[in-house]
């Protein structure tokens, strides 16, 4: 391919762009780590009920979840690259001949084999594992969550040929935004049903400290509850979940034992400062945004003959015009995705985004922060 020719561009750009976003996500990374590292070399004030033993178990599993994350995002870059420049997907579309000779059925082959060779090494490795320590759940989850992989990446290959084939290339952004609809009654459905489901009422001690903290931005105290420890396997963590008016704060049992009541109160006002700037209404806006950018450029991607050459097909052997959308989703979504949340998400943090107020004097307009009178002792 020459260089200086249109595919050439296209392809060296889509490297640039695919080396940046792993360079700023490696940045992410690494400043997680150093914040891990510094906040963990002495147990913060929030940790003195913590046992030591425990919190540096804590300590090694984030050091050690962030170093991996950092070699896959890594791993994963160079492997995207190298399957750019070697033509891997043109490649891959070749291979599909030996197992189906129709257009459709290369097409469907073509994400089982991408699934399948993605993920052959593990796949051996926990076989030889099993070989020797007889660990049958760990094989079975492996083998269990590819299969799960192959039967949803030909479902979803199939449904996109059918419709594709009565309706066109706009067929996929018919779907963006039931998609955004499907994940807002989704996150409703949690609020109402799951969360109540392994949450109870906060103990009496609880609410005579925690509820005071809510009234003062008037959000109502029974949407604050409580995850036993008996219930699952809970970290201490905290979460708020709302939308379109449902809304629930969630405090695990664990946490409340860790730092202690008035401590948590710093936690749940965090929560609250979610809740009174509607950060999941933005985030739930940012994604219907992204699917709909995404659902175009995959809808473009149709039978792109551009985008087969950049990624080394040949007309002796055309793919199907699906194969485009296939590519487009597993090299080009992910850097758009990047695109977008860091140009959408990253300039909402600067912003002063209306939201309620607390209001820390009587009669006062100005937002105050007014300690409490027992803001010094500890439980």
């Amino acid at each position: 391919m020459d260089p200086n020719s249109v595919e050439g561009t296209t392809r060296r750009y889509l490297m640039m762009g695919i080396m940046s976003m792993t360079v700023w996500r490696g940045f992410l990374v690494l400043r997680q780590i150093m914040l891990v590292a510094v906040t963990t070399i002495v147990p913060p004030m929030l940790a003195k009920a913590m046992k030591q033993q425990d919190f540096a178990g804590y300590r090694r599993v984030a050091i050690v979840s962030l170093i991996g994350n950092a070699f896959e995002l890594a791993r994963g870059a160079a492997m995207t690259l190298s399957r750019i420049y070697r033509g891997y997907p043109a490649w891959l579309w070749n291979l599909t001949g030996s197992y189906a000779n129709s257009m459709e059925g290369r097409t469907l082959m073509y994400p089982i084999l991408e699934i399948m060779l993605a993920n052959w090494f593990p796949m051996t490795f926990i076989l030889l594992v099993f070989l020797v320590t007889w660990n049958l759940v760990a094989l079975l989850t492996l083998y269990f969550y590819v299969a799960f992989l192959i039967v949803l990446s030909t479902f979803l290959t199939f449904m996109l040929i059918t419709l594709t084939k009565h309706l066109g290339p706009a067929a996929i952004m018919y779907v963006a935004i039931p998609l955004n609809i499907l994940e807002m009654l989704n996150i409703i459905a949690v609020i109402e049903f799951v969360l109540p489901f392994y949450c109870q009422q906060l103990p009496p001690d609880a609410k005579a400290t925690l509820n005071p903290v809510a009234g003062r931005v008037n959000y109502p105290a029974s949407k604050i509850c409580m995850i036993p420890e008996e219930a699952t396997d809970f970290s201490p963590n905290a979460a708020y979940m709302g939308l379109m008016g449902f809304k629930i704060i969630v405090i695990t049992e664990s946490l409340l034992k860790s730092v202690g009541l008035v401590d948590t109160r710093s936690v749940l006002a965090h929560e609250l400062g979610h809740w009174a700037r509607g950060h999941m209404a933005v985030g739930v806006t940012t994604r219907l945004f992204q699917t709909i950018m995404c659902c175009f450029m995959l809808a473009i991607s149709y039978g792109n003959s551009l985008l087969f050459q950049v990624f080394g097909f040949h007309d002796s052997d055309p793919p199907h015009p699906a194969v485009g959308v296939l590519v487009c989703w597993q090299y080009i979504v992910p850097l758009a995705n990047a695109v977008i949340l860091g140009v959408s998400y990253h300039p909402l943090l600067l912003l002063r985004v209306p939201g309620r107020q607390i209001r820390g004097g009587h009669g006062s307009g100005r937002r105050t922060h007014q300690r409490p009178n027992d803001a010094r002792q500890r439980p």
